[in-house]
């Protein structure tokens, strides 16, 4: 196995799950679905199309936590067929200056593929929401540690393992 690394910090990012609603709450930490997501990107799949990702082992590292910002917004929505509208109050929490390192786990060749489309990504690359870019490149040129694990790639900190599907 080998270990692809990169970095996840922007000045805002949002990392929800749970169900659309007025009121959306970023975790504190990137999701599995959100970086497998940004993956997914990088390589060009089509939404909902993990392809062989869901093999891969992903761990992230807090290197700046960042603090919680509610963004306050008002939505206009068609009320009726009339064509008339309403405005909706929705609150969006995003999480402000945050940093993490992310180490995903898998077959050589994959990874290989990965650390290439977070070079030259086929869909732009968003932390969470098109609203929040990267700050930093995620593509770094010793991205790719072969024979490396989770765990070595994200020392000296401690990791959270994310929950792998397969």
């Amino acid at each position: 196995m080998s270990v692809l690394v990169f970095p996840l910090a922007g000045p805002l990012q949002s990392w929800v799950s749970g169900p659309h609603t007025n009121w959306r709450m970023s975790q504190r930490l990137p999701t599995q679905s959100a970086v497998l997501g940004l993956l997914a990107a990088a390589l060009g799949l089509p939404r909902g199309d993990l392809g062989p990702l869901p093999t891969l082992r992903l761990a992230v590292r807090v290197d700046h936590p960042g603090q919680l910002l509610m963004d306050y917004q008002t939505v206009q929505k068609p009320y009726n067929t009339s064509g008339k509208t309403k405005s909706l109050v929705t609150r969006r929490w995003l999480l402000a200056d945050a940093a993490f390192t992310v180490a995903v786990e898998g077959e050589p060749a994959l990874l290989e593929s990965l650390h290439a489309g977070l070079r030259d990504p086929v869909f732009p690359l968003y932390l969470g929401r098109n609203s929040c870019p990267p700050a930093v490149p995620l593509w770094q040129p010793d991205g790719l540690r072969p024979d490396q694990t989770l765990d070595d790639a994200l020392a000296p900190g401690p990791a959270v393992v994310l929950e792998t599907i397969a």
